[in-house]
């Protein structure tokens, strides 16, 4: 294969060629002004296929990031200049190397669409026989296109927001769908570091790329190794959109894009394959800014008509909740018995019972497979999962499951990313208000439709106060606060976690606070007078039981918890307790602080509670700072939501930490 060097190289070869024939160059000329003529450069197709995108000063830029796309040196800021150097390079001579393609078959839709709109002239301009793209297009062979959303994921900081791909239904797999081929967008990398993934991620530290697998491969790690429930809708598209789609997907194997998690992710990219495939759908320019997995979802639901059929396609985890769902409690009580039992057994001891020893049994061996698909199966577990099999086989009784029971919800339901809220409070330091902004994503508090039940995605959650007789502070932003707590169960063994860096309000003694300034050398930083005459130092909690006195301020915030939590989800009611305890350290830099940080383990207790439009969490926790030279803390918080609907909410919060305590009433927003 040709190294990227070599192939640029060849690029720009092709895009300054000159036919040798004196009647090819006069049709090249030809061909050229009427692209003048119609300026045909500034057509919103071919700002499609190469992503240009207008500048905010004007000029483009296309946001294809690999050189290797264009056939210009000019070509990523000049539209013109690209489709100029696309013109000569179909006149281009074929290569004897056979892993060398023309122009013409690395570019089929811009050859298409151009051979459409200027009439090429076949006997001029000779079409080049492209029998690796006719072989790759007629083994996909696609009757219809489908979008796939991947539920959340919260084990992978890539997944946490969901993920959408394409499925290309092929006219060939009718009776055997998993046969079908998946169009993936994904960012390029084997980093494995959740952190490191997450700066780059955020940054555009990765290339992004296309990909095409068999979608059977999709659907056992997404279903089975990792739980994801999978949501599919059918778009309608007509023979020549799926053929535009299938020439567009071929051109961007030369592509890759600057992978950003928020905005050129995933889903952004999908887009931008199907505004190809049919142009008036125009869905890049309707797109937030902020680009979620489901907001896209909810983008092609949008356009009458594109999305002809949902399908719910459950994990293997979610089958498993169905069987039993629909058990009665003796049925339940049989599976546990037997889900670790150190024997097989059959149910011949069992006559008096009412059991459906097929659904009991098929529960059984999907929870064996569940495990094994999540490396938790020991060898003795497989020798009964092939016990249970055969025993399995020698049941007669049937029980037909509905596997379109939904156990999650779909994407569609969730609620918008961004929140801005509007909060008025009273304190032991008096009177306030607040406002908080979120750019993403979601908390307890928030309707669970269509998001993983039980956990928190938040980045940069900012919170402004203002103080009776003071100036407006930040009170504490939340760079990014993952949190997961899925319940612990015999079947999946699930941990929780919990991940908070950002920044925080805390109580300091005011006697110390100028003390511990100047013995952590910060004097020129932090001047004596400027600091005790700001505004915030005016707030002093007027004493404790030793008469101290307590001013806020804010510090620097690293939390990282572990630990377990539990909740019945196979009884079929709607949402029942769930309990968290979590275990931890904690640490937060802060001039104020002795030594200039404290830290120390912290122990943590949650309690979720959803009864219709009411939402509770109690949460409570303790930090031991007294390594670090620093004193104790404490806090809990009582925090009650109504849900007006998925966009707009109420809440009241109970917050007390050691010395300070307050109650706060506010709106939020969600948009």
């Amino acid at each position: 294969m040709p190294s990227p060097e070599e192939e640029l190289k060849r690029n720009y070869f092709y895009g300054t060629f000159d036919p040798e024939t004196a009647e090819q160059k006069n049709y090249l000329n030809e061909l050229l002004q009427g692209m003048e003529n119609e300026r045909l450069y500034l057509d919103p197709h071919w700002f499609r296929m190469q992503r240009y995108k207008k500048g905010f000063f004007g000029g483009v830029e296309s946001e294809a990031d690999s050189l290797l796309y264009f056939l210009s040196p000019d070509g990523k800021s000049d539209p013109k200049a690209e489709m100029k150097a696309t013109l000569h390079a179909f006149f281009g001579p074929e290569s004897d190397r056979i892993e060398l393609m023309h122009p013409q078959c690395i570019y089929p839709e811009r050859y298409f669409w151009l051979k459409e709109k200027l009439h090429f002239d076949q006997k001029l301009l000779k079409e080049i026989e492209c029998t690796r793209f006719a072989t790759w297009r007629d083994s996909l062979d696609p009757k219809s296109v489908t979008v796939v959303f991947s539920s959340y994921y919260m084990q992978s900081p890539a997944s946490v927001l969901g993920h959408t791909l394409f499925k290309v239904d092929s006219a060939k797999n009718a009776d055997s769908e998993l046969l079908d081929y998946g169009v993936n967008y994904a960012a390029n990398t084997d980093d494995h570091n959740p952190f490191t993934y997450t700066i780059r991620g955020l940054t555009g530290g990765y290339p992004g790329t296309f990909a095409i697998f068999p979608y059977y491969l999709k659907v056992n790690e997404y279903n089975d190794m990792e739980s994801r429930d999978l949501w599919e809708y059918k778009l309608a598209l007509s023979k020549e959109e799926r053929d535009r789609f299938l020439r567009h997907l071929w051109e961007m194997g030369r592509n890759y894009f600057d992978y950003f998690f928020f905005t050129q992710n995933c889903s952004f990219h999908m887009l931008g394959l199907l505004d190809v495939a049919r142009p008036d759908l125009n869905l890049t320019q309707k797109a937030n800014w902020i680009v979620s997995p489901p907001d896209t979802v909810k983008l092609y639901l949008s356009v009458p008509g594109l999305v002809v059929e949902r399908k719910y396609r459950p994990s293997l985890y979610s089958k498993i909740k169905q069987k039993l769902i629909l058990m009665t409690a003796e049925e339940q009580e049989l599976y546990w018995s037997l889900l670790d039992a150190p024997e097989v057994r059959d149910f011949s001891g069992l006559p008096d019972l009412d059991i459906r020893s097929s659904l009991v049994l098929d529960a059984l061996l999907d929870s064996y497979r569940y495990r094994k698909s999540r490396d938790k199966s020991s060898d003795a577990e497989q020798m009964k999962y092939k016990k249970y099999l055969l025993l399995r086989s020698k049941t007669q009784d049937q029980v037909q499951i509905d596997e379109s029971m939904q156990v999650t919800t779909p994407p569609e339901e969730s609620h918008s990313l961004s929140r801005v809220a509007v909060g008025f409070g009273a304190s032991n330091l008096g009177g306030f208000t607040e406002l908080k902004y979120r750019i993403a994503y979601h908390d307890f508090l928030n309707t669970d439709k269509g998001h993983v039940p039980n956990s928190e995605v938040q980045f940069l959650n900012l919170t402004v106060r203002k103080y009776e007789g003071s100036t407006a502070e930040f009170t504490s932003m939340n760079i990014l606060r993952l949190m997961s707590l899925s319940p612990y169960n015999p079947i999946s063994k699930q941990f929780s976690y919990g991940v908070d860096l950002g920044t925080d309000t805390v109580m300091v003694e005011k006697e110390k606070f100028q003390k511990n300034l100047d013995s952590n050398r910060l004097g020129a930083v932090f001047p004596s007078d400027p600091v005790i005459q700001s505004a915030n130092l005016n707030l002093v909690q007027q004493g404790d039981r030793e008469g101290r006195q307590f001013i806020r301020k804010q510090a620097g915030n690293l939390e990282v918890l572990y630990g377990y939590s539990f909740q019945d989800e196979f009884s079929g009611k709607k949402a029942p307790f769930l309990v968290s305890f979590l275990g931890g350290l904690k640490a937060q830099p802060g001039a104020f602080f002795e030594g200039g940080v404290r830290y120390g383990p912290e122990a943590v207790l949650n309690v979720l509670k959803e009864l219709g439009a009411w939402k509770f969490q109690l949460y409570g926790s303790y930090q031991y700072f007294r390594g670090s030279g620093n004193e104790d803390n404490y806090s809990g918080n009582l925090r009650i939501r109504y849900l007006f609907n998925k966009e707009n909410e109420l809440r009241l919060e109970l917050n007390s930490m050691r010395h300070y305590d307050e109650v706060l009433l506010s709106y939020n927003l969600l948009f």
